[in-house]
């Protein structure tokens, strides 16, 4: 370790320099100084290995004993040009002016006030354009309350009634917000008025209040209030689908929401039968649900351009971008979804349109003109073989076990069923065959009183590799001429027969 000279910074002190006491030659380095005091011992210093003397305390006697005081301690910064013995005798004087010379015995001194200094004030948060709120009532009737199912009926009637007008006032908002950009206020005024009343009528349903749902909104405990649309800044490209879409979310958790305020609603019935009161907590989560609904009806109805937040409190304001995009992923997964399952939906009803093949019905009663499909599995292979061979009218004397009755005669048709190896099963139900015939001028339609599949009696499965008989009994006038007849075994496999 090599020592510092005196040029150096932090080098050892010089005799002169300020910060080194009088009369001490031997150079300290600046960082380890002591004062003065602790390089001679006091006078009455014990000697090495004695125990030192009790010193009196600097702190006035209250009783008990005292915390022997402390050696001052050594400022941590020192001005320039100042000795150590000057350093102390500042710092003690500074000391000295906050501190109050205390009497043995005396009274304490008097405790200065604490200052309170306010928080800064945060900008007020951006509330939602649109207020909804139920005054809670202290006593709610007991019998309105039993019979609320009767008394709502009239409501209800005019409710679909204005159901109508709200869907098509929703239809021309978005067409004019799309073409202008703006919402007509003559709409707004009615439309807004028309939520008004199924708020009152949705609060006076859950049992929020016992005042019946008036056309005004005078003297009502329901208040819904919304802002005025902003003319010529409202979003084009959100109206249509976009709006639909970011809203999925919202419309899955508020039917979960709905199911909870089901239950709630029950249960705040029988405390009112009981008790004549609403619950307070329970009252204020059916108003909290009902807020949420109408945020979301003024966000769909394009009123405003402000997404409605996932919260029930009054106080919720718009929400955030996160929530926005979070939302549109959400949304757009869950839409895409349903699109899909439409989709798959449309293509299953197109595919299982009977195939349609027509047949010599005299032709058919001789055993000749038979007709055969055959239907293909999901790889393209061969699959399903339907042949219908013959149709016996009248059969009366084929079916001994089902005579016909009087000005009625028995028809019986047959197919033979081939199901190749390696295919999956099908079943041949009760109602695998229809046919429609016209008898008197009028056309008619039956289901099959009997079928068989071999010798046994529907509903029976045709197993893979089996080739089978299968035979559909009619019961028709005697007057019918058969028209059409359809027979399969589900989606994709239904063959209809027009006969001529």
């Amino acid at each position: 370790m090599t020592t510092p000279t005196g040029d150096e910074p932090g080098g050892p002190l010089t005799p002169g320099d300020p910060l080194l006491p009088p009369g001490r030659e031997k150079p300290l380095r600046g960082s380890d100084w002591r004062p003065e005091s602790a390089f001679e011992p006091a006078p009455d210093a014990p000697a090495p290995g004695e125990p030192a003397a009790p010193t009196p305390s600097a702190f006035p006697s209250f009783g008990g004993e005292q915390p022997a005081a402390e050696p001052p301690s050594v400022p941590d910064a020192v001005e320039a040009g100042q000795t150590a013995a000057e350093a102390l005798a500042a710092a003690a004087a500074l000391d000295a002016d906050s501190v109050v010379p205390l009497e043995p015995g005396g009274p304490l001194p008097p405790t200065p006030p604490l200052r309170y200094y306010p928080a800064p004030e945060q900008p007020p948060a951006e509330p939602y354009p649109m207020r909804y709120d139920v005054a809670y009532p202290e006593r709610l009737s007991r019998w309105k309350t039993f019979f609320r199912l009767f008394l709502l009926i009239p409501a209800l009637l005019f409710s679909y009634i204005l159901t109508g007008f709200l869907y098509a006032g929703l239809v021309v908002g978005w067409t004019t917000v799309f073409w202008r950009k703006k919402y007509p206020m003559w709409l707004f005024n009615g439309v807004s008025g028309a939520y008004g009343f199924t708020a009152r009528l949705s609060a006076y349903q859950l049992l929020l209040t016992d005042k019946f749902p008036s056309f005004s909104a005078d003297d009502s405990p329901v208040s819904l209030e919304f802002d005025d649309p902003p003319q010529g800044h409202l979003s084009r490209w959100r109206v249509f689908w976009w709006k639909l879409a970011l809203l999925i979310p919202h419309f899955v958790v508020v039917y979960v929401l709905q199911l909870a305020l089901n239950v709630v609603t029950i249960l705040a019935w029988f405390g009112i039968m009981f008790s004549g009161n609403y619950p307070r907590g329970m009252f204020a989560f059916a108003v909290g649900v009902q807020r949420w609904q109408f945020r979301i009806k003024s966000y769909f109805a394009s009123f405003n351009d402000r997404y409605p937040p996932y919260a029930l409190s009054e106080n919720a304001g718009p929400a955030g971008n996160g929530a926005v995009v979070g939302s549109g992923i959400g949304g757009g997964l869950l839409f895409g979804g349903f699109a899909a399952i439409v989709v798959a939906v449309i293509v299953a009803i197109a595919t299982s349109s009977p195939h349609t093949e027509d047949v010599t019905y005299a032709q058919l009663q001789q055993g000749r003109g038979n007709v055969t499909v055959v239907y293909k599995d999901i790889n393209g292979n061969a699959g399903l073989r339907l042949t219908i061979t013959k149709v016996t009218d009248p059969g009366d004397d084929l079916v001994a076990v089902l005579p016909a009755g009087p000005g009625e005669r028995l028809i019986v048709f047959e197919w033979s069923v081939a199901n190749p190896s390696g295919a999956s099963n099908r079943t041949v139900g009760r109602d695998a065959a229809e046919l429609k015939f016209s008898s008197s001028g009028k056309t008619s339609s039956r289901g099959a009183e009997i079928v068989t599949v071999g010798s046994r009696s529907a509903p029976e499965t045709i197993g893979a590799g089996e080739t089978v008989r299968v035979r559909a009994v009619f019961v028709v006038p005697d007057t019918a001429q058969p028209v059409e007849l359809t027979f399969g075994f589900g989606s994709g496999s239904t063959v209809r027969y027009r006969f001529h």
